[in-house]
């Protein structure tokens, strides 16, 4: 209730001083179901969610991926070294792009302390358990509000079509 109280007051604050008459997306909000209650509550119908966008990957993509994460401190870059290809699935692994020293993986890759099996499986079961009611709500359109899910095949790849696609969702909102 603290978050979307503060969420509250700071749409109200960029609703106020924008220049756009437009929307707003916000990232990674909500995150349960009683926020979006709590928003419907609250917020007068400008500032109200209604819809999601949901960027959806299996769970064996994103515990792959996340299990690969690296972080150089040489460089300061994060890159994933395991590479997804599978179930039309094509994501490669990355290294760090723009180093310009000897980027020795033994030497200066760091894992994350929390990059295990058993927490990313935890961190996935919670996201469901948050995540799934939300998009059965907006599913059955108990809102007025929409669902658009896309499913980014190829990763960075997929940014123009994911941009034009969300562009053409929120035109026809």
């Amino acid at each position: 209730e603290v978050v979307t109280n503060a969420l509250l007051e700071s749409l109200k604050e960029k609703k106020k001083n924008a220049t756009a008459t437009t929307g707003y997306l916000l990232d990674g909000f909500p995150r349960t179901l009683k926020q979006i209650h709590l928003m419907q509550d609250n917020f007068p119908p400008e500032l109200q969610i209604h819809g999601i966008l949901q960027l959806h990957k299996p769970d064996k993509v994103c515990k792959t991926k996340l299990l690969g994460r690296r972080f150089c401190n040489l460089c300061k870059a994060n890159f994933s070294i395991n590479g997804v290809d599978f179930d039309d699935f094509y994501l490669p692994p990355s290294q760090p792009q723009n180093c310009h020293h000897p980027c020795h993986p033994d030497k200066y890759w760091i894992i994350r302390e929390d990059d295990t099996e058993e927490v990313v499986d935890e961190r996935l079961r919670i996201y469901h358990e948050h995540m799934d009611p939300i998009v059965q709500h907006f599913q059955n359109n108990k809102t007025g509000g929409a669902l658009l899910q896309l499913t980014p095949y190829n990763g960075y790849d997929d940014i123009p079509f994911l941009q034009s696609t969300v562009q053409e969702w929120l035109d026809h909102r």
